[in-house]
């Protein structure tokens, strides 16, 4: 994105992945949706625990990929394999999609790997009454 203007140089992130994803909120709402992934990925090349756009590829991806093992595919790829972390925070993104199964999978994946269970037993139980 270039160098900000010097007076916006003290805000962190201004020419970078803030304007990332700025650009791929925008594209977002618009309905080009791989334009905007494009521009999330971009994001968090530049910040990695970005995780407003962790969360839009998530949407971006649920809308792009009907079938559920697709849609798993490309998300798992942004994140670390073997990660309790990981998996819960991927059935947090299902779960805001409203992709209750892949929910459930994800955090039954978590649990195997020894995620702290408090806030995803109340995620289980929200997805079961859904």
């Amino acid at each position: 994105m270039g160098e900000p203007p010097s007076m916006l140089n003290f805000i962190m992130g201004v020419g970078t992945y803030r304007a990332c994803y700025a650009i791929g909120s925008v594209y977002h709402q618009l309905g080009d949706l791989n334009e905007a992934l494009n521009y999330y990925n971009k994001a968090l090349t530049y910040k990695n625990d970005l995780y407003d756009a962790v969360y839009s590829v998530g949407s971006v991806l649920t809308r792009l990929y009907q079938d559920p093992e697709e849609l798993k595919e490309h998300l798992e790829q942004y994140f670390a394999k073997n990660s309790a972390g990981s998996f819960a925070m991927m059935a947090d993104i299902m779960f805001l999609e409203r992709k209750y199964q892949l929910t459930l999978e994800y955090i039954e994946e978590a649990e195997t790997l020894g995620a702290d269970m408090g806030d995803l037993q109340f995620l289980k139980a929200k997805s079961l009454f859904n």
